[in-house]
């Protein structure tokens, strides 16, 4: 085997913007200052629309439809009552 295996082109890799790592995430931000201006500042701190335990896995897509369909029908998202998020183990 010969060692030279490691003389060679180095190659570095571009950062990738947050949108390519998490597709969706521009629309969604965007589209919940809209929600936030619509139905307050704290509308939706009890609410869960993405995996808690697996960040990574947010669907951001999916969650700037949901908040879309609230605006659009004038109905805010249930936020989940504070009795029962604070027994909630994240």
């Amino acid at each position: 085997m010969n060692g030279n295996w490691l003389i060679g082109e180095v190659h570095t890799m571009e950062p990738k913007s947050f949108e390519e790592v998490h597709p969706g995430i521009e629309e969604y931000f965007k589209v919940q200052k809209e929600y936030l201006a619509k139905f307050g500042e704290h509308s939706l701190e009890r609410t869960m629309h993405y995996e808690p335990l697996r960040p990574s896995c947010l669907n951001f897509i999916e969650g700037a439809k949901e908040l879309r369909r609230a605006i659009r029908r004038n109905k805010p998202i249930d936020q989940i009552p504070p009795e029962m998020w604070e027994h909630i183990i994240f």
